[in-house]
């Protein structure tokens, strides 16, 4: 994450996205994700899909749904 943004970087590639600019996300392949990245995205309400490559639900992060004490 950057600012407002998630990003995104592999062997050839670094893009940023806007937190608007999506609703959720899918994890389809072998990633690293880190606990502040989990946190960001719930924090701005976005539900995180860990998907095995069968498309079977492994596991999934779920938004902050009440504010913390």
């Amino acid at each position: 994450k950057a600012g407002s943004c998630l990003v995104i970087t592999g062997e050839n590639i670094k893009e940023k996205i806007p937190i608007s600019a999506f609703e959720h996300v899918f994890i389809l392949s072998n990633v690293t994700v880190t606990s502040q990245t989990l946190k960001f995205l719930s924090q701005h309400k976005k539900y995180v899909f860990f998907i095995n490559r069968t498309g079977k639900l492994i596991s999934m992060v779920i938004p902050e749904l009440l504010p913390s004490a």
